[in-house]
């Protein structure tokens, strides 16, 4: 078995004087081949439509303030799978 984890973090900045509240969306992959499996390890802010992959959460920003909010996958493939370098 092959097993790749990655962690994504989206940084996020409010340059303006006033309080901002901004909708992040970001996506897994999502797999349709047999011997592929895709888990949501860890997304302690965001809401997952395992579906589609679609991760989203709402952030509140403060004035000048700086954020980030961050998630992670695990890919697990069968030894006979080509798997892509990413």
């Amino acid at each position: 078995t092959q097993r790749r984890r990655r962690t994504v973090t989206v940084w996020l900045s409010n340059l303006s004087a006033e309080s901002k509240r901004v909708t992040v969306i970001e996506r897994i992959p999502v797999s349709e081949i047999d011997g592929v499996d895709i888990a949501l390890v860890e997304a302690k802010a965001f809401r997952h439509n395992a579906r589609d992959g679609i991760l989203d959460c709402d952030v509140d920003l403060g004035a000048l303030e700086t954020k980030s909010v961050s998630f992670c996958f695990e890919l697990k493939a069968s030894s006979k799978v080509v798997l892509p370098v990413f």
